[in-house]
């Protein structure tokens, strides 16, 4: 029995068939906090994406233009995220005890446990989890999501594990096989673009799924029974993705776009050339596959014992 059905039944109330966890059952301030959070969150990943991304395509340019992104624009960047969880989730000095309600710190860590989670860990949290799903996280093995720059930065560095990061899914951290030509360098900007186009697009669904199964009250029923009701229903949060019409719908959507998208522009040779995904994949039909099924578990998994993603940090149960 569930946290909240525990409480419902001690207080004597009836509640629907799929009861929210306690963590859902919040204040309309709370759900505020964490539906701005989360948005402020994809706002941040895109953005700090990008700002990666136009150095990169700099040096494929034309090689050592951009010796490394200015901090600035990260800085600039950050600093919008944390202004906006300053605004939204400090609960007038009462960030603690607010936070710790919505299921914080969860995989968060808590430098100071001794203060409760404040909006200042929330602050570092986002920040840094967010980075790190782009620059590189453990996979694979006994990985659980851990930050690194190479797969010997790993706890299991076994066969099957891998250093993963949207950048290094989108640009072969080894460069090109070869000289590039004009097919390799349209298939690789096809790649970028559309799996950054999937990356906003299965984040901004999930968020919106978790936002609704989270967004719950009591209501008085037909019967005059008060029930638990949420805005969205009947499934355990971690398969949004697939349990969720709307959610499934737009996710296989945009997953198709990108099937299209790369299949226009990329040959067999042109994955190889690249290094298509990671690991690298021999064809495209592989490199897609690999593509769909790595920016999705780097949102988000549908094991809730396996590698912490992006929706374990912004929806911690």
């Amino acid at each position: 029995m569930g946290r909240l059905t525990r409480f419902a039944v001690a207080i004597g109330l009836v509640v629907s068939v799929v009861a929210p966890t306690s963590a859902q059952l919040i204040t309309k301030a709370q759900v505020i906090c964490r539906a701005i959070n989360a948005k402020a969150c994809g706002k941040f990943l895109a953005a700090n994406l990008r700002v990666r991304q136009q150095c990169i395509e700099a040096n494929l340019q034309t090689p050592g233009t951009c010796s490394a992104p200015d901090p600035e624009d990260f800085q600039r960047i950050g600093a919008k995220l944390d202004a906006v969880l300053e605004k939204k989730c400090a609960f007038n000095g009462f960030d603690a005890g607010n936070l710790g309600v919505m299921g914080y710190p969860g995989p968060c860590p808590d430098v100071d446990p001794g203060d409760g989670f404040t909006v200042t860990d929330l602050q570092a949290c986002m920040t840094s989890s967010h980075e790190d799903r782009l620059t590189g996280v453990c996979a694979g093995g006994l990985n659980l999501g851990e930050p690194c720059a190479t797969v010997a930065d790993c706890p299991d560095t076994g066969p099957g594990t891998s250093c993963v990061g949207v950048i290094s899914l989108q640009y072969d951290p080894d460069g090109f096989v070869g000289l590039p030509t004009s097919s390799t360098i349209a298939c690789q900007r096809a790649v970028v673009k559309s799996t950054s186009h999937y990356l906003r697009t299965v984040l901004a669904s999930i968020q919106r799924c978790r936002a609704d199964l989270s967004n719950c009250k009591f209501v008085i029923d037909e019967v005059g029974n008060t029930v638990v009701k949420c805005k969205l229903e009947g499934f355990e949060p971690e398969l949004c993705a697939t349990s969720d019409p709307r959610t499934a719908k737009k996710i296989a959507i945009t997953a198709a776009q990108l099937r299209a998208s790369i299949r226009g522009q990329c040959s067999d040779e042109d994955a190889v050339t690249i290094g298509m995904c990671e690991p690298d994949q021999p064809t495209v039909e592989a490199g897609i596959a690999c593509l769909i099924d790595q920016i999705g578990s780097l949102v988000q998994n549908a094991d809730p014992d396996g590698p912490v993603d992006l929706i374990d940090y912004e929806y911690p149960e």
